[in-house]
């Protein structure tokens, strides 16, 4: 008998801790929220028009190529998102029947962290870790439904977005958010540099570079 009170007493704590690691990480996500502008002035948001620059990077840092692509998101009177490169448009989800993943690529990225309010979404809070420039930040891990890749954040103590890592394509890799801007009072991406790592968890190489230029 005691031994499964012992057991029940095992399963419940158990339970507890894991309810716990998940209200907190959405604690964190919330702060988040309002240190990147507040939730509201996200949902008030009409449009946004950027230019998004990408550099690759061969593994000697040699460069292999750079792209300029401009990213539409209209969000009032209706919901659409169009990237336009070289005057053409490439994907418009208002067009498209079944929207392409990279259109669900750029919303995500660009709209960090609110594009994490999803209440399918498996978050775990990790604790408190010092990454790379040794700044202290507090660590969750996302998982959504129907896709393999994992999430990692990391969030400053002003709660600012600050880094991210993420398992695709069978390998890890780092992203640093360098620098912010300010739009209609949202707190966005700037600057970005994505690093493959290596089997502990180490920078590989530098791989991609990002720079958002915000079209007034």
């Amino acid at each position: 008998m005691f031994r499964a009170i012992y057991c029940l007493a095992g399963v419940l704590l158990l339970l507890g801790c894991s309810v716990s690691s998940s209200y907190k990480g959405w604690q964190i996500v919330e702060a988040s929220f309002e240190a990147h502008g507040g939730w509201e002035t996200y949902r008030n948001l009409d449009t946004l028009t950027l230019v998004k620059t990408t550099r690759l990077f061969f593994e000697d840092g040699s460069l292999e190529s750079e792209i300029s692509e401009t990213q539409l998101f209209i969000r009032n009177p209706e919901y659409k998102t169009t990237l336009i490169r070289e005057g053409d448009t490439l994907l418009s989800s208002s067009i498209d029947s079944i929207v392409d993943p990279r259109i669900h690529a750029a919303e995500f990225i660009m709209f960090q962290p609110f594009s994490l309010n999803n209440s399918e979404a498996d978050i775990e809070y990790l604790g408190a870790i010092e990454i790379m420039n040794e700044e202290e930040v507090s660590e969750i891990k996302i998982t959504f439904p129907e896709s393999e890749d994992i999430w990692w954040f990391y969030f400053d103590k002003e709660k600012k977005c600050v880094a991210n890592k993420v398992f695709h394509n069978s390998r890890y890799s780092w992203i640093e958010n360098l620098a912010f801007q300010n739009y209609n009072d949202l707190l966005l991406h700037k600057h970005r540099k994505s690093y493959f790592l290596d089997s502990l968890g180490n920078n590989e190489y530098l791989r991609s570079e990002y720079f958002y230029h915000i079209l007034e």
